[in-house]
């Protein structure tokens, strides 16, 4: 999932909605969740409320476990901690 929010406080709330569900961090505004569809939609719900009158965006991209495994990444991988 990524996002994109100018609002500080809508921001840190879509993100530690996002860590509630398990998402871990992968870029400053990009994680990456494993979640079955009901828990899924649920979060997709909660960051609609969260995200209702502003002109932020969630985007959840769906993956089968075969493309996740052709993930590639040029450079360092980063801890959570250090993505900021």
């Amino acid at each position: 999932m990524v996002y994109d929010v100018s609002d500080d406080d809508t921001r840190d709330k879509i993100r530690e909605l996002l860590k509630d569900y398990g998402a871990k961090r992968i870029q400053y505004s990009a994680f990456e969740a494993d979640l079955e569809e009901p828990t899924l939609i649920e979060l997709l719900q909660r960051a609609e409320r969260l995200l209702r009158g502003s002109d932020g965006a969630l985007i959840a991209i769906p993956l089968c476990s075969r493309d996740l495994e052709k993930t590639v990444t040029i450079g360092e991988e980063k801890d959570e901690e250090s993505v900021f």
